[in-house]
């Protein structure tokens, strides 16, 4: 990761992402069964501080999770 480009975040600092990023492993798990998708969310709170967001650093942070939401919206329609 160059950090002179990027900026990494923890997930678990930014509730959208991180209800975002569960509901993506949720339907990973449903659609392939699989055991460590499992894993992770019967132990989300220790597996939630393991994962980064790593988003350039001319976006911003607001910009992203407006651009989430939308897209996560889209998605259940």
């Amino acid at each position: 990761v160059n950090p002179e480009l990027v900026e990494v975040l923890s997930v678990d600092d930014l509730a959208i992402h991180e209800e975002h990023l569960r509901g993506l492993i949720t339907e990973h798990v449903q659609h392939t069964g699989s055991q460590r998708g499992e894993e992770i969310l019967a132990n989300w709170s220790t597996f939630a501080t393991k994962f980064a967001l790593v988003k350039p650093k001319s976006s911003d942070v607001k910009a992203l999770l407006g651009h989430r939401s939308r897209s996560a919206a889209e998605l259940r329609v």
